[in-house]
């Protein structure tokens, strides 16, 4: 059997999203108490280098919240570390590496990428990488996707897209590929077997 190129999303399908671990501890509140204060259009905008860094931290806050962060880099260095593996998918990904299938990330994500990549060594798997804020392009835009099969040389036909948000998986789909919506290292295994027998 010819292998499908395998594209995997980046965070909360690898990866561990602090978004969801660290903030609620770090900032000590519900992340229902932080979203009603937190400025929900800057990361996105960070994601494609609409905004640098500062930019991002200084408008992490709504203006009405009368709040500010008072040590970015702090901030920034407990995103960094707390970085780490979602259960299960380094042993998944060390097979599927092992078994000669193509890998690649197509992410929404800022240049913190790079310390991602390092961090986990990314690059014992993966033979690309597709990432907003070089696309300028986030999913599910369409765009986006045409652009990282672009990248990677291929039809969307002789992909797999595996991504735990189901807008991503929707219009992954309506663009040709074949996608598998993400739960758990458990089930993307399970799904991935026509491919592994």
């Amino acid at each position: 059997m010819k292998f499908p190129i395998l594209i995997f999303d980046l965070m909360d399908t690898i990866v561990v999203d602090p978004f969801y671990t660290l903030f609620p501890k770090y900032f000590n509140m519900p992340l229902e108490e932080l979203y009603k204060i937190k400025n929900p259009n800057i990361w996105p905008k960070f994601e494609v280098c609409e905004v640098s860094e500062q930019e991002y931290f200084e408008q992490f806050f709504l203006p009405n919240s009368n709040r500010k962060l008072e040590d970015p880099n702090k901030l920034k260095q407990a995103i960094f570390e707390a970085y780490c593996y979602i259960e299960g998918m380094e042993e998944l990904l060390t097979e599927l590496h092992n078994r000669g299938f193509s890998l690649w990330i197509h992410s929404n994500y800022s240049y913190w990428f790079e310390e991602v990549r390092i961090r986990l060594a990314l690059d014992r798997f993966f033979q690309g990488y597709s990432v907003s804020y070089k696309l300028r392009l986030r999913k599910p835009q369409h765009e986006a996707y045409l652009a990282t099969l672009g990248l990677i040389q291929k039809k969307a036909s002789e992909c797999v897209f595996i991504d735990d948000r189901e807008a991503n998986i929707l219009a992954a789909r309506e663009v040709g590929l074949t996608a598998f919506q993400f739960s758990s290292t458990e089930q993307i295994y399970s799904q991935l077997q026509e491919y592994l027998e």
